[in-house]
C-alpha cells in the first residue's frame, strides 16, 4: 500500500495527528458528537459569515454534518483548537524551513513493491526497491494541503509568517523547483499541458477530445513512477532524485494525474492568497489616504 510512505501515516506523523486529535475527542465526548461535528462546529465559531462546505455521498454523514450547527463551543475550546492549529501550523514551517525549495513536505525512506516495464517485450514484473527521501504518488496534494493549514494558522493568529509559508509553498508549484516546471496547466513559460485525464486527451486525438484547460493541478513527483510511458522514457526507479520523478504526458498516470483530492485545494488556497492580495491593497489604499483603518473592518 504506497500509502504507508505518506507523511501523515509514518510513526512519527501518526503521533503528532494523535496528539491533535486527543483533543478533538475530549471536546466530542464532552459534547456527545464526532471529532468531524466538532472540526465543523470551530469553523462555524470563528466569524458569523464563514459557511464551511463538507461533502459526503452518504445520507448519515450529510444528517452528522448537518447537526454540527447545534454544538456551541466555549471560547475556552476555541482557544484550545485555535493553539492546537498553530502547533501543526509550526511544525509544517519547520519541515518548510529545512526543505531547499521552501516546501511543507518532505520525501521518507521506505521499502516499496514497484512495477519494473520491459520496453523490448512491452511485458513487466515486480520488484521491491528501498527508496531514500521518495516522494509519494500525487506529492503536490501534500504540498497544496499543508499550505491549507498554514492558512488557517493565518486566520487563526493573522501571524504574517503563515502567508510566507503559503507563498512559498505555490511558488515551488508554480515552477521554483530543480525541474523548472510548473504544475498547474496554463501558467508560466513551462507549465504542466497533458495531465492524465479520459477526456482532457488532446494529446492523444485533438480532433475528438479537448486539452485540458487552465488552473488544473497535477500530482507531481512520484518516487515509484509505476506507469510504462514514464518508464519507457528511460526513468529508473530509485535512481532519480524525487523532485525529477516527473514526465508531462497524458499517458504518464502514476506521475501526472489529477484529482478533485488536490485541485480543490488548489482553488481554496487561490481564493485565500488572492483574499490576502485585496487585503492588502485596501490598507495600502487606506495608508496613502491617511486614513486609519483596523484590519478586521476591512471588507471584502
Amino acid at each position: 500500500d504506497y500509502r504507508s510512505a505518506m507523511p501523515q501515516f509514518t510513526e512519527e506523523g501518526l503521533k503528532e495527528n494523535n496528539e491533535f486529535m486527543s483533543w478533538m475527542k475530549v471536546i466530542a465526548e464532552e459534547k456527545n458528537a464526532t471529532p468531524a461535528q466538532i472540526s465543523l462546529a470551530w469553523m462555524l465559531a470563528k466569524k458569523p459569515y464563514i459557511v464551511p462546505i463538507p461533502g459526503t455521498r452518504k445520507v448519515n454523514r450529510l444528517e452528522e454534518n448537518m447537526e454540527s450547527a447545534d454544538i456551541k463551543l466555549t471560547q475556552d475550546e476555541v482557544n484550545t483548537l485555535k493553539a492546537e492549529v498553530l502547533k501543526a501550523a509550526d511544525s509544517i514551517l519547520e519541515v518548510q524551513d529545512k526543505s531547499a525549495y521552501g516546501i511543507p513536505y518532505v520525501g521518507h525512506d521506505y521499502d516499496t513493491t514497484v512495477w519494473k516495464y520491459n520496453a523490448a517485450s512491452g511485458t513487466g514484473d515486480s520488484e521491491t526497491k528501498t527508496l531514500s527521501g521518495g516522494y509519494e504518488w500525487g506529492s503536490n496534494s501534500m504540498v497544496i494541503n499543508n499550505s491549507m493549514a498554514l492558512a488557517l494558522a493565518y486566520d487563526a493568529s493573522k501571524e504574517v509568517k503563515y502567508i510566507d509559508g503559503v507563498t512559498t509553498s505555490m511558488d515551488y508549484l508554480m515552477g521554483r523547483n530543480p525541474l523548472e516546471q510548473g504544475y498547474v496547466t496554463g501558467y508560466g513559460e513551462h507549465s504542466t499541458t497533458y495531465p492524465h485525464h479520459r477526456w482532457w486527451s488532446g494529446q492523444l486525438n485533438s480532433d475528438d477530445f479537448p486539452y485540458a484547460p487552465y488552473g488544473v493541478l497535477s500530482g507531481g513527483p512520484n518516487s515509484n513512477m509505476e506507469d510504462p510511458m514514464v518508464q519507457g522514457q528511460g526513468y529508473k526507479v530509485g535512481s532519480i532524485a524525487p523532485m525529477k520523478c516527473y514526465l508531462d504526458n497524458v499517458e504518464a498516470w502514476s506521475v501526472n494525474e489529477c484529482t478533485i483530492n488536490w485541485n480543490s485545494p488548489l482553488c481554496w488556497v487561490a481564493s485565500f492568497l488572492d483574499e490576502c492580495r485585496q487585503i492588502s491593497l485596501a490598507l495600502n489604499s487606506h495608508r496613502i489616504s491617511r486614513k486609519k483603518l483596523p484590519i478586521n473592518e476591512v471588507k471584502i
